[in-house]
């Protein structure tokens, strides 16, 4: 068992005990009461700016139009979603990306080939998840915070929580959606 010696330690023995207790998820009650929030709260900006660094080198942001079709007519149709995705062969870091962001996800595996040594698995946040989870890493990111920028304009100005029902997008909110979609292709 751990115990904390806030004389002899100071404040850095607190955090390396607060973040190896989170990290292993130990729930250990009683001893936590001394600990202060706001050393909880660098350790949650820690690992979001860890997780926003991997998701600037491996990580993936887009709006993707999707097509479908319309059961009563057979109309196809077309409309606009935001994504999230990272490709990586480590499971655990998935998992821990997952978890610091706190936001429901799915990690599926990818059907292995013979270019591929590894079995290979990805994380994917569409549509509100997906805003919600760059929302958050949107101050740490570095290299996809214009891209982000942009994913957190097009939700705004593009409407995206607006429910039609069965009535057809008004043309104006097509056309701001049409045009981040196509100015984020020339980001990348």
């Amino acid at each position: 068992m751990y115990t904390i010696n806030k004389k002899l330690k100071g404040q850095l023995t607190v955090f390396i005990f607060v973040y190896y207790s989170l990290h292993c998820k130990l729930y250990i009650g009683g001893i936590m009461s001394g600990v202060q929030s706001s050393m909880l709260m660098e350790y949650r900006d820690i690992d979001l700016a860890w997780t926003a660094g991997f998701i600037d080198g491996e990580g993936c942001l887009h709006i993707m139009k999707q097509k479908y079709k319309l059961a009563s007519t057979g109309e196809i149709k077309y409309t606009h979603t935001v994504r999230l995705h990272i490709v990586q062969n480590n499971l655990e870091v998935l998992e821990h990306i997952r978890d610091t962001l706190g936001i429901h996800a799915n990690i599926h595996k990818i059907k292995r080939s013979i270019e591929t040594n590894r079995q290979c698995y990805t994380l994917n946040y569409n549509s509100s998840h997906a805003y919600k989870a760059i929302k958050l890493i949107e101050p740490y990111l570095v290299r996809k915070r214009p891209e982000a920028r942009a994913i957190l304009d097009f939700w705004k100005l593009g409407k995206l929580e607006m429910r039609t029902g069965r009535k057809p997008l008004p043309t104006e909110i097509w056309d701001i959606r049409e045009w981040w979609y196509r100015k984020l292709q020339r980001m990348k």
